[in-house]
């Protein structure tokens, strides 16, 4: 007789892997009606606002007392992941005291950050004088790469029809 218990283990497993793929800030009490872009035109106003903002990592590096990541903005989907295939809402500096791993923040990532949004600071990107809307860190959350456009793979018993 067959036992059960291996495929409740490995079910068990798929399961808790499956749900761990998600990562959870904590957004209670966030201004959802704050974006980067709006930010951007309102740098005065702005400042003190608990936000929640993500996108894609430009850049990140180590100061003498901070770690600054430079972003790409995005619009979040529900479950907080950035939506990279939306239009770009323009760029902002996330802040954290201390040490922030680089190779952790690097270019290319997905990241959403929540935190407090701090008066802005020029830079430039390129050529071009920019004012970069500063979020201070709270807490960081990084996104594994997206599945959109990968081979599926499915293994199956019966009949299939899909559309």
């Amino acid at each position: 007789m067959v036992s059960a218990r291996p495929l409740s283990l490995l079910l068990a497993g798929l399961l808790i892997t499956a749900c761990a793929a998600t990562p959870k800030l904590d957004t209670q009490g966030i201004d959802k009606s704050l974006s980067p872009d709006l930010a951007t035109e309102t740098l005065d106003l702005s400042s003190g606002r608990r936000v929640h903002w993500g996108g894609v990592i430009v850049s990140s590096r180590n100061q003498a007392d901070e770690s600054v990541v430079e972003l790409l903005a995005y619009p979040l989907g529900d479950s907080g992941r950035p939506n990279t295939d939306s239009a770009p809402l323009g760029r902002i500096l996330a802040v954290k005291k201390g040490y922030l791993e680089t190779l952790d923040y690097s270019a290319g990532k997905i990241a959403s950050f929540v935190g407090t949004v701090q008066p802005s600071r020029s830079g430039r990107v390129g050529a071009t004088e920019y004012r970069y809307p500063v979020l201070q860190i709270e807490q960081s959350a990084l996104w594994p790469p997206s599945d959109y456009g990968k081979p599926q793979f499915r293994i199956g018993i019966g009949i299939g029809i899909s559309r």
